[in-house]
């Protein structure tokens, strides 16, 4: 998922409060403070809106790359 900050938190705020929330920190997101998260939708969304902020499902090409099992596995 994708946390975007909506009042121009920096990085290191919106990682405080949705790292406290249980999601495990992938990377920086594309847009100014924002952040790819792996973690539960629930709690990450219900605190989004306490810190102004909105989570988003992220397209995979955010995430890194993806790996398809062979067809012989």
């Amino acid at each position: 998922m994708m946390v975007i900050p909506l009042g121009g938190e920096p990085m290191a705020g919106t990682m405080d409060w949705a790292l406290g929330d249980g999601a495990a920190f992938m990377g920086a997101g594309p847009l100014p403070g924002s952040i790819l998260v792996y973690g539960k939708r629930e709690p990450l969304t219900n605190n989004a809106w306490r810190h102004n902020s909105l989570v988003i499902k992220a397209p995979a090409i955010f995430c890194g790359t993806l790996s398809y099992p062979s067809r012989n596995s």
